[in-house]
């Protein structure tokens, strides 16, 4: 059965995967997870493609067993963190990383 939480598959809880094994440089790992969520996302632009043109192919999340869509049609917003999620990765942007300076002195903080 069904379960919101228990067993899809979360592009943005992904996206968190994937920017962590990057800061703990498993660079390989972490574009591994991203190329899934990027293919994953385009399957459904290619399944779906006059919702595509809808702007509505894109769902909440995916079933884990077959990436078949799951929830709200037409959900555009963590989906959107695939657009730069495999150049942010390869160039080791993190969008998470809350680093600062001061005097002269890196501290960082992750949110992941």
């Amino acid at each position: 059965p069904y379960s919101y939480w228990r067993g899809p598959v979360w592009i943005n809880a992904n996206a968190f995967i994937a920017y962590g094994l990057a800061a703990m440089d498993l660079k390989e790992e972490a574009i591994d997870v991203a190329q899934r969520i990027v293919s994953l996302l385009a399957d459904g632009l290619r399944r779906n493609p006059r919702e595509a043109r809808e702007g509505k192919a894109w769902r909440e999340c995916y079933s884990s067993d077959d990436g078949r869509d799951l929830a709200a049609d037409g959900f555009l917003n963590w989906n959107t963190l695939a657009g730069s999620l495999l150049s942010n990765l390869r160039t080791g942007k993190n969008p998470f990383d809350l680093s600062y300076t001061q005097d002269g002195a890196t501290s960082r903080t992750y949110i992941i």
